[in-house]
Parts: structure tokens; C-alpha cells; sequence
């Protein structure tokens, strides 16, 4: 079974029109009023619209690429007063820098887990920001030497094909469960240890049940990779241009056994920072809206074949199609997402998907 729909159309586009995958029916596309910046949004701001002129609604539970709304040299600078406070107050905690123990009401433990939680938030941001001006730099050096490939200079592709995108590294685990256990030694101090007011324990408790759902999520995580295994997507054509057929091959080191529900879903996913709250209490977050979906309900045969030389499938990419990019902040991008009920923990895995204009095609857009 395939079907394909339009969810949302690029802002002040014309109306454009294309065959629904599977049906032969015909979606007509709603333009929308352009806006200055259409990336950032506030909670008040129109939503895109869907095929049918409605508010497209946000993807719950979706893994964004951009991960965070702060990123480059800003991050960079973000990060370097967290740094800055928490060096200083571990070594207070660690006697290096002297005070006077008049100032100290607390034992030197806590204000250790202060500094802590200061100095690994901080080493967390300027990290991130690490990675990502390098990235830059290399997609700089690939659009110099590739001038001819344009989607090099967009993503560290592999041509041969991609792995799934769940899951973030041990590392981004490690500085998070660290600086939890900081923050929470600090609140159950102060709740339990000093009897402070009820509500201050209430908190405290609230918090760690978030904390032990956060370890919960990490052992579901590790357990499901164990089942699961690390799936891996080739691409029988790269890159994909709009109006071609993609082919790919999905393959796995584990066999999926007991599989019910089977559905693999190729989405155009659009991120947008969306400010939240008001007043001192305004925040970005990163919302993630399905502007395209086309979907596949697979047997369980196809989760068997992951294992046994692979599971190929094919989708036909619009014409019209708006394409990845993933080079810049908030991104957009092609998405192909896998999931399976199974008993115990379900079987979900996402891969980016390399959709780009030809050369040719990409220059009239860029006149145009």
C-alpha cells in the first residue's frame, strides 16, 4: 500500500499540483503569505498549512536534526561563562582556590556538584559548538573541491548509503547523565538532608523520577540496540533528484522476529525554532512539521529479509518536490523512517535521505 501527501506547500509559492502516489488523485497546493523569517516562529505565528488549508500539525516524539536552537560561534560564546563559573567553583571544592570558611555553609561536596554541573553544561555547549564549525569547515573544503557535486557541500554524504539516526553518541549520554546526577545530589540535600519546606521536597521528588525515567530510557536504549541490532540504508541511486525514483536497501546485522505492523515512511520534515512562554520565561524550542509523507505497509517478510541480504524499497519523489537541506539551521530535510511492533521494545530507526536538484535545475531555481 502507498500513498502520497503534500502536507504543506513552501511559503508564497504558486498553486502546483502533482498525482497522489498510489491513488491517481489530484492535490492541489494553497499558497502562503510569505514571511520575513520564516524559520522562527512565535507560539501566536500561523502554522504551515496543509493540502487542505488547515494547520499542518507539529511531528510529537521527532528527533530534529538541529537538536538545539543555539549553534556556531554563538554556542561557542554561550558556552564559555558556564565554563568560566564552574572551573572556578570545583576548585574552590577542591581547595585549590582558598576562601574564608566563615563564607562556606555548605559541605564542600555540594559546591563540588555545583561546579560540576557548570563546567560539563558548559564543556557540553562549547563541544557541540566544536562539532559544528567543523563540520562547516569540511563542508567548505568539499564545496571547493567538488564544485560540480552541490549536495557535498550540504552533508557528509556517503555515497554508498547512511546509518539510521537514533540515538545520540555515548558521549552526549555520559555529560547528560553526569550533570543530572550533580543537579540531583544538590536538590536532595537541600530537600531531605536540611528539611527544607515540603513543597521544596515535593520537587525534589518530581525531579528524581525524571531522573530515574532518563536512566530508564538510556538501559531501553542499550537494550534495544542489543535486539535490534544497527540497521544500515543503501542507496541504490544517490543522489535523488525530484521527479526520480528512489531505490534503497535496508539491511540489519539482527533478523527481526515476531514483527506486527510493519511501516516504512518517507517524510519532508521542515524545522522551525518556535518561541514559547512570555515575558522571562520566553524559550526556543525546535519543532519539527511533516510538509510530505508517502507510506509503505510492509509484511513480515520484508523484516526478515533486513537480515538475509536486505529489504529494498521504492519511492517515486514529486517533481515539484522542495529539496534537503541540511547544511544550515533549523534544517530541512527527507526523512525515511522504519518502525515495527514487536513484543518487548518496538523496532524504530530514521535515515536521511539525499534529495537534490541537478546541477542545472538547481541554477534556474536559484535565478528564478
Amino acid at each position: 500500500m502507498a500513498r502520497g501527501v503534500w502536507l504543506a506547500k513552501e511559503e508564497g509559492s504558486r498553486r502546483a499540483r502533482f498525482d497522489n502516489i498510489g491513488t491517481g488523485s489530484d492535490i492541489r497546493f494553497r499558497p502562503q503569505k510569505a514571511r520575513s523569517d520564516s524559520s522562527v516562529m512565535t507560539e501566536k505565528e500561523p502554522r504551515p498549512l496543509d493540502a487542505s488549508g488547515n494547520p499542518a500539525a507539529p511531528l510529537s516524539n521527532y528527533l530534529p536534526v538541529s537538536r538545539t536552537t543555539i549553534h556556531g560561534k554563538a554556542s561557542l560564546l554561550f558556552s564559555l561563562p558556564f565554563i568560566g563559573a564552574g572551573t572556578y567553583v570545583t576548585l574552590i571544592a577542591a581547595g585549590v582556590v582558598k576562601v574564608k570558611a566563615s563564607s562556606i555553609h555548605v559541605p564542600m561536596w555540594i559546591i563540588g556538584a555545583a561546579g560540576g554541573a557548570f563546567l560539563l553544561a558548559g564543556i557540553s555547549v562549547f563541544i557541540h559548538a566544536l562539532v559544528g564549525l567543523r563540520r562547516l569547515a569540511r563542508l567548505n573544503a568539499q564545496a571547493t573541491t567538488f564544485p560540480q557535486d552541490p549536495w557535498l557541500a550540504d552533508y557528509e554524504w556517503n555515497s554508498e548509503g547512511t546509518e539510521s539516526r537514533e540515538g545520540a553518541s555515548f558521549l552526549t549520554y555520559a555529560l547528560g547523565l553526569t550533570v543530572a546526577v550533580c543537579i540531583m545530589s544538590i536538590m536532595n540535600w537541600v530537600a531531605f538532608i536540611k528539611e527544607a519546606p515540603f513543597v521544596i521536597a515535593i520537587v525534589a521528588g518530581l525531579f528524581d523520577l525524571l531522573f530515574l525515567f532518563i536512566i530508564g530510557s538510556a538501559v531501553r536504549k542499550t537494550i534495544a540496540h542489543a535486539q535490534h541490532g544497527k540497521p544500515t540504508l543503501e542507496f541504490g541511486n544517490f543522489p535523488v533528484h525530484p521527479g526520480q525514483l528512489l531505490r534503497v536497501r535496508i539491511t540489519s546485522n539482527q533478523a527481526l522476529q515476531e514483527v506486527t505492523n510493519f511501516v516504512a515512511r518517507l517524510r519532508f520534515v521542515e524545522e522551525r525554532y518556535e518561541t514559547r512562554g512570555s515575558g522571562k520565561n520566553r524559550s526556543q524550542v525546535v519543532v519539527c512539521y511533516n510538509r510530505y509523507e508517502d507510506t509503505r505497509e510492509l509484511d513480515c517478510i520484508g523484516a526478515r529479509k533486513m537480515a538475509t541480504g536486505g529489504l529494498e524499497l521504492e519511492f517515486m519523489i514529486p517533481t515539484d518536490a522542495r529539496t534537503t537541506q541540511l547544511r544550515g539551521r533549523p534544517a530541512t530535510y527527507w526523512d525515511l523512517e522504519l518502525y515495527a511492533e514487536r513484543p518487548g521494545l518496538d523496532f524504530k530507526h530514521r535515515f536521511l535521505i539525499p534529495i537534490y536538484d541537478e546541477p542545472r535545475a538547481r541554477a534556474e531555481r536559484l535565478a528564478a
